[in-house]
């Protein structure tokens, strides 16, 4: 899982992160979230789930942390 983190997005969140990839193993929990390895339950700091998909199956939003985000990015995994 990578994620970027864009303190600019909402003004006061500066101190939920400092920007920046992060890339993160997982595997998946259910057909639309996923957890560290070795997690047995979706938990704030080791489970992200997906939702909201669009008619290609891409999700549009992430829960993780007790925050949800919108996905402003589409990368094209076929070459």
């Amino acid at each position: 899982l990578e994620t970027e983190s864009i303190p600019a997005e909402a003004e006061g969140t500066e101190a939920y992160g400092g920007g920046g990839a992060t890339t993160i193993e997982v595997v998946p929990v259910t057909p639309n979230a996923v957890a560290v390895p070795g997690t047995t339950s979706l938990s704030r700091s080791s489970g992200w789930s997906f939702l909201d998909p669009d008619a290609a199956g891409r999700f549009g939003l992430m829960f993780a942390g007790g925050r949800l985000s919108r996905r402003i990015a589409v990368s094209d995994p076929t070459p």
